[in-house]
């Protein structure tokens, strides 16, 4: 297990994720839904995610986090991830974001939708 490469209040460095995640409504499960499709390509992957982060809420957030731990072996918990989904959503998320971009190999502030639409046959 590894720790997160990206660290958590480097979330200003891929500013346009920052801003999708903070500004446009639902952003943050737009974000993990294409996290999830690129981490775990089964087809009900990004809108378990989805739905997750949407009525969830922090608790969703924090679920999703923790599978994308888990499938790039980063240490931490469900508990701490919960947490910083609370108290941090958008600098968790952008971190999250970046940490995936960087294991798929790709520009780390890539824009989600170019993202999607390149990686939707993962």
């Amino acid at each position: 297990m590894s720790e997160w490469s990206v660290k958590l209040f480097e979330c200003f460095a891929a500013p346009i994720a920052y801003l999708w995640s903070y500004c446009i409504p639902c952003g943050i499960a737009c974000m993990q839904a294409t996290s999830a499709r690129l981490i775990v390509p089964e087809d009900n992957a990004p809108i378990k995610a989805c739905l997750f982060a949407v009525f969830l809420c922090c608790f969703g957030n924090g679920l999703n986090r923790t599978e994308i731990r888990k499938h790039l072996s980063i240490n931490g918990s469900y508990v701490e991830d919960c947490f910083l989904s609370w108290c941090l959503p958008c600098c968790a998320m952008v971190q999250e974001w970046r940490e995936v971009m960087k294991a798929k190999g790709k520009q780390e502030d890539e824009f989600i939708w170019k993202a999607y639409s390149e990686y939707n046959s993962v």
